[in-house]
């Protein structure tokens, strides 16, 4: 794959050089929908303290309103949920 012409991942190009200006690095988003109640899905809660925690993303959990979810949901700042 040495003759292909795509692009590589050299930092060449101008996106590669704005970064290297001095401009903060955005953090990554992410976006659990539950279908239901959310109180009742402990599985998408723990999907969004995970992103949150490990993988350092804010996170968007959209999901009905219902039972109350977990005080570690509530707590953690890179979570925020819609109901």
């Amino acid at each position: 794959m040495s003759g292909s012409t795509g692009r590589s991942g050299s930092g060449s190009g101008s996106a590669g050089g704005a970064a290297a200006v001095g401009t903060r690095r955005r953090r990554r988003r992410a976006l659990v929908l539950c279908l239901g109640d959310i109180g009742r899905s402990p599985r998408m809660q723990y999907h969004s303290l995970s992103l949150a925690d490990v993988a350092g993303c804010d996170v968007d959990l959209v999901g009905f309103a219902g039972m109350c979810v977990y005080v570690s949901v509530d707590e953690c700042g890179g979570v925020d949920e819609w109901l």
